[in-house]
């Protein structure tokens, strides 16, 4: 992947909101409420809690023949979501909190 580690971070640090940074990501509507419960109510503190239950099909905003054409006109590299690994149902919080399957990516001649 073209960029180095550090860039691609930048990338994503810039584009996620830092709720998004500060959430909790739970499993089950079950965890959800004991978190909410344990660290809202008891101990009066504020948390954001992101509910992935399920990990969805995602669609791109380009179709492959529009992004091969932005790679070769604009130098696009790809999209923010392939620069990065990581669980499953961080990644789908990712995407559907802050659209990361949606940013296009360059390079120098972007």
């Amino acid at each position: 992947k073209n960029g180095t580690q550090q860039q691609h971070a930048a990338f994503l640090e810039q584009h996620v909101s830092s709720a998004i940074w500060k959430a909790f990501i739970v499993e089950t509507k079950h965890d959800q409420d004991l978190l909410y419960r344990l660290v809202r109510e008891e101990r009066n503190i504020s948390i954001n809690v992101i509910l992935v239950d399920r990990v969805d099909e995602f669609h791109r905003p380009y179709n492959d023949g529009r992004l091969r054409l932005f790679k070769e006109r604009y130098g696009i590299t790809g999209y923010l979501d392939e620069l990065y690994d990581g669980p499953d149902t961080v990644m789908q919080a990712l995407r559907t909190q802050s659209k990361i399957h949606h940013v296009l990516v360059g390079d120098q001649k972007t």
